[in-house]
């Protein structure tokens, strides 16, 4: 029986870099956000949008929540998005990853049973905001929140967190394409020019 799995969509960042709304940038002929949605709903049974206090985004068959608390960082979207959900796992983008491809997410998914962690590593760098997360990380957040510290969300992928965790190897991901460019992060105009010299 298949599994129900949640998609879960990071959006809320302030693209100060970028110097306008990262989410409304245009790649060929749909917006970041657009391309993030559409992916992750061929993966999800449910697609969760994350953003920032105050903000909601209306896009048919997407639900749009704020950030439980704000100033928290990314680990706060993700937790935002796992108290969210209905279903017991849920894969987490950005929205500003327009290289990352369906098929990808799909493996990830496939292999997640068991797991309550399935990253990425790239060039020895782990991609937490490109993850499969269970429910049983919220308590593992919850911990770091009461006490007091703001860790980057790739501490979730670490061995002493009595989570069980999946990594991806830099050998899988070239199965589904070159990571470099799956993800490669838009921040600044330069990111998006080069970007846009590729279509």
């Amino acid at each position: 029986m298949r599994e129900s799995f949640s998609g879960i969509l990071l959006a809320g960042g302030k693209s100060e870099r970028m110097g306008i709304d990262k989410r409304y940038v245009e790649y060929g002929d749909r917006t970041f956000f657009e391309i993030a949605i559409e992916r992750l709903k061929r993966v999800a049974d449910e697609v969760i949008a994350v953003t920032a206090e105050g903000e909601e985004i209306k896009f048919d068959g997407v639900a749009s929540v704020n950030d439980i608390a704000s100033g928290r960082g990314p680990m706060m979207g993700i937790y935002t998005g796992l108290k969210s959900m209905t279903n017991a796992q849920g894969i987490v983008n950005p929205v500003d990853t327009p290289g990352l491809n369906a098929e990808l997410l799909e493996y990830m998914k496939e292999i997640s049973r068991g797991f309550d962690v399935v990253m990425p590593v790239w060039n020895d760098t782990p991609e937490p905001l490109i993850a499969v997360y269970s429910r049983n990380v919220i308590p593992v957040i919850d911990r770091f929140f009461k006490e007091g510290r703001k860790p980057a969300p790739r501490i979730l992928a670490e061995g002493n967190n009595g989570l069980k965790v999946r990594i991806i190897s830099e050998r899988e991901l070239t199965m589904f394409g070159d990571p470099e460019f799956m993800f490669r992060n838009m921040n600044t105009p330069e990111d998006l020019t080069n970007l846009n010299s590729q279509l």
